[in-house]
């Protein structure tokens, strides 16, 4: 088996690994905190951020300014502003993310509510996703609505994701197979990509260079004639690396720069003949070529590829009803060489989705329905002898939605078929109530499942045909409070859940030696996040804690590279043309096995970000921003071994006419 598929075997679940012992559990760890002068250091760099323009540069508060209306799509697969959400989502917008100073995507997602990541090694290396505690093959990766894990592993290729094609993200935690069928076990996250601009013609471009000879570059043009809008984009990321791993005893030691070459290109046409119809052919295309440490001598490498496809249509057919159409197509090609051996796979998935949306008002005060029926097809190829490498499965889904006065309601179901595992049904219930204007609660109940990966079933001597999908039942509850007092703005949020899985497939080893994967296993995931939003005047605070029991049941262990308690924390300024950050991320103790003997300690790592705006010239701005991560230079690990490489600086320009 490849280097890759048992890195990206080891993140994905489980009690992953072979259990030869078990374990008394673990006495609760506490919280790592930052040590006395590390504080004293942050509390420096804020004042040192945040004050020295305050009296040169004084700007009138915009606070107050009413804000466009967010709508998310995640939640209820149609359209639904943010504030009437009754499940637990965050919505990360294009501003956000510019921003944030995240490095890459699993960086940026690091930062929010409820996620965790673990990496080998600098930002072009594997990098594995853990909401709620769940593994990372648990979470359902959508760009634009279409499906991204490969067929061979079950994960998403995070890494290979440019932020520069983002327009936003959605997140959605708890189980949503209900909504969205297969690997929605833990929640669903969904890239949606750049679009055209209003205007008849925009350009964009950024540039940008730093530590370890990294830079990259993204240019961009969109606009709208007639019933037509356009927009492409591309550009490229290059970085000569650090040495993956540090310790000179593990058997994949090589102590060379293990660099990385990103390039992305994108497109989409839009023909939209009034605002009730519209009709998009989409096209994007994201490559890595990465070195890993696998051997002492050989330059290793994976070289990824992700591409997808698609056509796709809404159109309202009268004030009660809409529907939607999507026909898409994903590739995944991976080919990692290692030790002198090459391993090649290609997943190749087909989608096929109707969906109809009905608002039923008229009849039923607050009401609406959703019906869908889609189709999955899946098609593995590889230089490695898969005993059977297609399947496919039919779906059909249906959703109520009603709202009236204070009361909240979403009634979801999902019916899927395959061709592999049979039939699985999921469903779903959400209610919430507003005890005042200011204040909601929130309650759910959900179940879903995991599909095996066809490494599961079919891999040469390490499979199991017979393997059944893993499944899952989640209850949460939330309470919500919108803040307005005076210029103070926003909301801060509370979360508990209480996720049980089972069937969980573990390698296990019989009396002749085989190790094989079973459905032996079972875990409970609970926890509570608190969070917030607000803004007051110019400043911005935002942030999050979660304290959490990521347990496998059958051995009492905490699942790997999974913490009790981390958070996020980012304190923002804007003072006329320059805007201020400071973001700190922390995390207690984990475990790197499943036998929980490889203790990776906590750490708690400062980042900041500055921008400063030129006056605008006619319509064209121009910005140039720096960020500096792990500002202390701080020694973690992610995965056992493998360096974060330390204190990075990364300074550009990007500009927008």
């Amino acid at each position: 088996m490849s280097v890759l598929l048992m890195r990206k075997t080891l993140d994905q679940s489980q009690p992953f690994g072979l259990n030869l012992s078990k374990l008394a559990e673990m006495r609760r760890l506490p919280f790592d905190r930052l040590r006395a002068n590390g504080i004293k250091q942050l509390a420096f760099i804020i004042v040192l951020l945040f004050s020295p323009f305050a009296e040169a540069q004084e700007t009138s508060s915009t606070s107050n300014a009413e804000e466009p209306l967010t709508i998310v799509i995640t939640t209820a697969r149609t359209p639904v502003p943010l504030e009437d959400t009754i499940t637990d989502i965050t919505v990360i917008d294009g501003k956000a993310i510019t921003r944030s100073g995240a490095e890459s995507l699993p960086a940026l997602l690091a930062r929010q509510p409820g996620v965790e990541i673990s990496r080998y090694g600098g930002p072009g290396t594997v990098a594995s996703l853990f909401l709620r505690g769940t593994n990372s093959d648990h979470v359902l990766v959508l760009i634009d609505g279409v499906r991204t894990a490969s067929l061979s592993t079950g994960t998403s290729s995070l890494e290979t994701i440019p932020l520069a094609d983002i327009e936003r993200i959605e997140i959605l935690r708890g189980a949503a197979s209900m909504l969205y069928g297969a690997d929605a076990l833990g929640g669903v996250i969904q890239i949606f990509t750049k679009k055209a601009a209003a205007k008849p013609l925009s350009l964009a471009a950024d540039a940008a260079c730093g530590t370890y000879h990294t830079c990259s570059g993204n240019v961009s043009a969109s606009g709208t004639q007639g019933l037509f809008r356009w927009a492409i984009g591309g550009g490229t990321e290059y970085s000569r690396g650090f040495n993956a791993i540090t310790n000179p005893n593990n058997y994949s030691y090589n102590p060379d720069r293990d660099g990385y070459r990103s390039d992305h290109q994108r497109a989409s046409l839009e023909f939209v003949p009034n605002d009730d119809n519209h009709i998009t052919l989409a096209f994007l295309r994201n490559s890595m070529d990465a070195q890993i440490d696998a051997s002492a001598t050989d330059d290793d490498r994976t070289l990824t590829q992700a591409s997808q496809t698609q056509l796709a249509g809404s159109h309202k057919l009268n004030e009660f009803w809409q529907t939607r159409w999507q026909l898409a197509e994903m590739h995944n090609d991976s080919r990692t060489l290692s030790g002198g051996d090459t391993y090649n796979y290609r997943s190749t998935e087909r989608q096929y989705v109707w969906q109809n949306e009905f608002n039923i008002a008229h009849w039923v005060t607050g009401s609406s329905f959703l019906l869908a029926l889609e189709r999955d097809e899946e098609h593995l190829d590889s230089n490695t002898d898969y005993t059977v490498n297609t399947r496919n499965t039919d779906s059909l889904t249906g959703s109520y939605r009603w709202r009236y006065g204070d009361h909240s309601l979403q009634l979801s179901g999902r019916y899927d078929h395959s061709s592999q595992y049979g039939g699985q049904t999921n469903g779903g219930v959400n209610y919430g109530y507003r005890l005042a204007p200011s204040w909601q609660v929130t309650t759910g109940v959900a179940t879903a499942f995991k599909a095996p990966t066809f490494n599961d079933l079919y891999y040469p001597g390490y499979s199991n045909p017979d393997l059944a999908p893993e499944k899952s039942r989640n209850i949460e509850a939330g309470l919500r409070h919108t803040v307005e007092w005076g210029a103070l703005r926003g909301e801060w949020r509370a979360t508990v859940w209480d996720n049980r899985v089972r069937d969980l497939i573990v390698f296990t080893c019989g009396n002749t030696g085989v190790c094989l994967p079973e459905n032996i296993d079972h875990a409970r995931l609970r926890g509570v996040t608190l969070a917030t939003d607000l803004k007051y005047d110019d400043f911005g605070f935002s942030g999050s804690i979660t304290q959490q029991s990521p347990k496998n049941e059958a051995t009492g262990n905490w699942l790997p590279r999974r913490a009790q308690t981390y958070s996020s924390v980012t304190v923002s300024k804007t003072t006329g043309a320059f805007y201020n950050a400071v973001n700190l991320v922390a995390s207690g103790r984990r475990y790197d096995d499943a036998a929980n003997t490889t203790r990776l300690g906590g750490y708690g790592v400062v980042n900041l970000v500055t921008e400063w705006t030129a006056p605008p010239i006619n319509t064209a701005t121009l910005t140039w921003f720096a960020r500096v991560n792990n500002l202390f230079n701080k020694n973690y690990q992610l995965v056992a071994d493998y360096a974060t490489g330390g204190v990075q600086l990364m300074s550009g320009v990007r500009g927008q006419w």
